[in-house]
């Protein structure tokens, strides 16, 4: 299905007569299928709880700001989630990625900011990876994880938040964190993992660590 500044929710969602919102645009799509922006413009929060990817090729725009609650929430059994190339920014609103329930999340090419709370809040298991994004200026933490999934950060800055850059707090075993060639820098505190236990693994290669007000990395 397709998305265009230009569309109209009572369209389809076809190329040739797009959508207007992703709000839409996932009612219109069928499970392990794709949502592609055609151009630039701003498409809106959304609950997604089928397996769906929405895509926004480089060079095009695809805002989702945040006046109140979350900008993307990730909620759905079983389901498989990516998110490429999005611009998510808040305006009053509290989360800009929160996940759920799901099986597997990417976030890629992203950028997460001025949210009241956390930039990316994961507060379920499974398998979530964020790649080549920038999650900056929010008014909690950057990357905080509350139950047990597999989180891996590469190539991804995490910096200026007023809470902590990554915070990894499982409750339940089972759980890892790899942080690898990643740059978290001017936060309250920088990469800090409180595992409950442990059954946890934590992995932390080739990143720079720098300039937060407090612990740089701390276990």
């Amino acid at each position: 299905t397709f998305v265009s500044g230009n569309g109209s929710d009572t369209n389809p969602c076809s190329i040739s007569a797009p959508c207007r919102g992703f709000v839409q645009a996932v009612a219109h799509t069928n499970p392990d299928g794709e949502i592609i922006v055609l151009d630039s413009a701003g498409y809106g929060p959304v609950v997604i709880n089928k397996s769906v990817s929405i895509i926004s090729p480089p060079g095009v725009y695809a805002g989702i700001t945040v006046f109140s609650g979350d900008g993307v929430v990730v909620a759905g059994g079983g389901i498989k989630v990516v998110l490429r190339g999005l611009s998510i920014n808040g305006q009053g609103g509290n989360r800009g990625i929160f996940y759920t329930f799901a099986t597997e999340l990417v976030v890629e090419r992203c950028a997460i900011s001025n949210m009241m709370q956390d930039g990316v809040a994961i507060a379920y298991g499974g398998e979530v990876t964020i790649v080549d994004s920038v999650i900056r200026n929010n008014g909690g933490d950057g990357i905080s994880v509350t139950l047990n999934p597999r989180l891996t950060v590469l190539r991804t800055r995490v910096e200026q938040n007023q809470g902590f850059g990554i915070i990894f707090a499982p409750n339940f075993g089972g759980a890892t964190l790899s942080i690898i060639d990643a740059y978290v820098a001017s936060n309250f505190f920088g990469i800090f993992a409180n595992p409950k236990s442990v059954a946890t693994a934590v992995v932390v290669t080739g990143t720079t660590s720098a300039g937060n007000s407090g612990t740089g990395i701390a276990m």
